[in-house]
């Protein structure tokens, strides 16, 4: 079953704030896991691109049985 359009948003907000996160905090630097860093938002911009697509294919389908 697929999420309602509402909750991919809220999920997309999260994923937002997430890689929002990991750009800014200071632990990669810290540590010098710089790499790490890129693979860690390379997935969470993986994930956010999915959630998006599956946002707007929801979006769309609710607007054509309205």
């Amino acid at each position: 079953m697929t999420k309602s359009p509402k909750k991919l948003l809220k999920s997309i907000h999260k994923y937002e704030k997430e890689l929002e996160n990991l750009k800014t905090l200071p632990y990669y630097r810290l540590f010098k896991q710089e790499t790490e860093q890129q693979k860690d938002i390379a997935a969470v911009t993986e994930k956010l691109e999915k959630l998006r697509a599956k946002y707007s294919e929801a979006s769309s389908s609710l607007q054509l049985s309205a």
